[in-house]
């Protein structure tokens, strides 16, 4: 593999969404357990409810239906030379139409010309998220580029680092999965830009600090990259030519 592409995405809650469509707490959703005391319930209750105000913003920012795509940036790399494709930011609807129709130009090209993409939680969360949000700009998606791109535990056209870095919990033989930052950590490339997160991103949205979601981003991209070099020799390495030669004339 001589080049590829690494991408991600920054989402926020979507300032325009109707009341009507934003989440609402629900009472009956608390579990009361063997309280009686009308004062510990209702106690009980506010606590959810505060939980439930302070929790709303991460909510929608995850929810595909209820976000969006403020920051888009891709990245091409090919071991030594590492260029940015597109770094663009999107403060409100209006300009998102445009960053999702450069995304999906982006994922299409690399598509076109082979080259294998690369993000961390990406099948899972980018592309479903960049998606929906198309349908609701009425940006047009392939339906098979989308089908082939989200495949799960296929490496050809789409290499999603959280999927191949999971690991099989040898009790539940559920796959778990940990953090971009402990992966980045563990391999030795290096914490996250200034200890950020994506929970950081809304609060810096709203101080209009766009440039510093942005170089967030691009931290990312650039990481995730390296990531993925460290790691593509045990991902994508072909079959060591001779193998099956020298097998047979062993026997």
């Amino acid at each position: 593999m001589n080049t590829w592409g690494t991408f991600d995405i920054e989402t926020i809650p979507l300032p325009n969404l109707p009341e009507e469509l934003r989440p609402k707490f629900d009472e009956a959703s608390v579990k009361l357990g063997q309280l009686k005391d009308r004062f510990k319930i209702a106690e009980k209750i506010e606590e959810a409810r505060a939980k439930h105000a302070a929790d709303l913003d991460k909510t929608m920012s995850l929810d595909p239906d209820l976000c969006m795509v403020c920051a888009f940036v891709s990245h091409l790399s090919n071991g030594e030379r590492k260029e940015f494709k597109a770094s663009i930011f999107a403060p409100n609807e209006e300009a998102e139409y445009n960053l999702l129709a450069a995304a999906w130009a982006w994922l299409r090209d690399c598509y076109k010309a082979r080259i294998p993409i690369v993000g961390f939680n990406s099948k899972s969360f980018d592309l479903p998220i960049l998606r929906r949000r198309a349908m609701l700009q009425d940006v047009s998606v392939p339906p098979a580029l989308y089908e082939a791109l989200t495949k799960r535990y296929e490496t050809k056209h789409h290499v999603d680092l959280m999927e191949v870095l999971g690991n099989r919990n040898l009790f539940s033989l559920k796959i778990e999965y940990k953090s971009m930052d402990w992966y980045l950590k563990r391999f030795g490339i290096g914490a996250k830009y200034n200890g950020m997160s994506g929970a950081d991103v809304y609060p810096l949205y709203k101080e209009g600090e766009y440039q510093r979601i942005l170089d967030y981003c691009r931290d990312d991209v650039l990481k995730t990259a390296m990531l993925f070099q460290r790691v593509a020799p045990w991902i994508l390495a072909p079959t060591e030519p001779g193998n099956e030669t020298d097998k047979e004339k062993g026997e």
